[in-house]
């Protein structure tokens, strides 16, 4: 049996293609253009490592003067902390038959990209950096000790609290992010702490005191130091909205004016999460990290004998890790009916 096999894509086709997965993919990144960025060397391990040295305690006495019988000197041992993370792989795919490509090739092949995969990678890796990140230990709530007893909108005080429990951790404000624009290298932007919230939270924080819209800011810090879907300010803390947060349906209790569900009806509570500068790390694999894969028709071999399925797909390799658990924090809150 003849085999015919046939490759249709060049590769400056390749380089378009993936240029259009990576556009799009990064404008839900919400926590992507956050965190310590540290990529993977390709061939060198499945584990990335992150060490950090502790702070020594600061000296409150005088040295005395030395004498051969009692030098008096002592000398202390540096802390070290490794923190350590194990790559994952993560993708999706989808299939195209060759009588729909036919139909509308080129449409067809822009709209897995941009809507199917694009949109589907982007989402994807998202909640996997917040799934790590919104494990850390650190918990502010609206109301009450736990998330069961929840029933209070978030208010500036809980934001100040956080800010409060973040400055005697001595986290230190974010000074930099990753690019908006090219996705690549840092810029410099106004110390602040960042907060990551939903579209249900913005809503309330836009109407607390002293809140200013980034539209009123903007213009004073640069356009290139804004984060995507970045919203306002307030308290030591720029917001960044995000339809991705973390929400628990009936996670709270029962109380009026609040966005409510289950039977008997009780608050659903979402998360914000704020911190500050190297409070997470992001390692993907260089050079590898987010990619687009197109398979054309007839790419298949003998297991596609008649050049009808084409796929186009994305894949992710990397990982993300919590560097430092007293430099975030996560306040739990009922948002607005």
């Amino acid at each position: 049996m003849a085999v015919t096999t046939r490759t249709q894509v060049t590769d400056a086709q390749t380089e378009y293609f993936n240029m259009r997965l990576l556009a799009r993919a990064r404008a839900y990144l919400a926590f992507a253009s956050l965190g310590q960025e540290k990529p993977i060397p390709m061939n060198s391990s499945n584990q990335v490592r992150f060490r950090r040295y502790g702070v020594m305690a600061a000296v409150t006495t005088n040295l005395a003067e030395a004498t051969a019988e009692s030098p008096d000197r002592t000398a202390v041992q540096l802390s070290i902390t490794d923190v350590t993370g194990n790559i994952i792989r993560r993708g999706n795919a989808v299939a195209i038959t060759d009588v729909l490509a036919y139909q509308a090739a080129e449409d067809v092949i822009k709209e897995s990209q941009d809507v199917c995969v694009g949109q589907n990678a982007g989402e994807s890796i998202d909640i996997y950096y917040r799934n790590v990140i919104d494990a850390g230990t650190t918990v502010v709530y609206s109301n009450g000790t736990t998330r069961a007893g929840l029933n209070s909108v978030i208010d500036g005080d809980d934001i100040r609290r956080t800010v409060r429990t973040l400055q005697l951790n001595n986290a230190r404000m974010v000074t930099q992010i990753i690019n908006a624009k090219t996705g690549v290298g840092t810029v410099p932007i106004r110390p602040c702490y960042v907060g990551v919230c939903s579209p249900r939270t913005a809503f309330t924080l836009s109407q607390l005191t002293g809140w200013r819209g980034v539209e009123e800011y903007a213009s004073h810090v640069g356009l290139e130091g804004l984060v995507d879907g970045e919203i306002g300010y307030v308290d030591g803390v720029r917001f960044v909205q995000t339809t991705q947060a973390r929400s628990y349906d009936a996670g709270g209790a029962a109380g009026s004016g609040i966005l409510t569900s289950g039977t008997p009806a009780v608050a659903d509570v979402y998360e914000t999460l704020v911190f500050g500068q190297e409070a997470y790390g992001r390692c993907p694999l260089k050079g590898k990290g987010l990619v687009s894969i197109f398979k054309p028709l007839g790419s298949g071999g003998s297991a596609d004998m008649y050049d009808e399925i084409a796929t186009v797909a994305w894949k992710f390799t990397g990982v993300c890790v919590i560097l430092n658990e007293n430099f975030l924090a996560r306040i739990e809150h009922a948002v607005a009916s």
